[in-house]
């Protein structure tokens, strides 16, 4: 980007430009620049919000959000920040619903000793 906006400026000339790109491809900067792996990765939480707001506020439903990005889903919540799965059914089937617990029976009493703790079965991931 640097080298591009110098270029821009009239910083650098054609051919300071073209040698500045081949000691850029050269020092393997296309794939990986310095400092790369020790910069944390940015994540945009306003715009995760927004879309959240959006959605939950119902101004627009989840499928209007992937119409006016006109964009896969996948690649909407990769760059929005969104949890996989969010604006698709995948995020509601990863919710269990709980049986209400009843008020435990304290005391000595025959109810008490007769309350046998429920174990409550899970459907099996994958």
């Amino acid at each position: 980007m640097m080298i591009g906006r110098c270029a821009e400026l009239g910083i650098l000339s054609e051919e300071q430009e073209r040698n500045m790109w081949i000691q850029y491809a050269r020092r393997g900067y296309k794939k990986r620049e310095p400092l790369d792996d020790q910069m944390p990765e940015v994540t945009p939480r306003l715009l995760r919000r927004s879309i959240e707001m959006i959605v939950d506020e119902g101004t627009r439903t989840r499928d209007d959000v992937k119409a006016d990005l006109a964009l896969p889903e996948e690649i909407i919540e990769e760059l929005c920040s969104l949890k996989t799965g969010y604006l698709s059914d995948r995020v509601d089937e990863a919710v269990v619903a709980m049986p209400k617990r009843k008020e435990p029976v304290t005391g000595d009493s025959d109810e008490a000793r007769q309350t046998k703790p429920t174990i409550i079965p899970f459907a099996k991931q994958g």
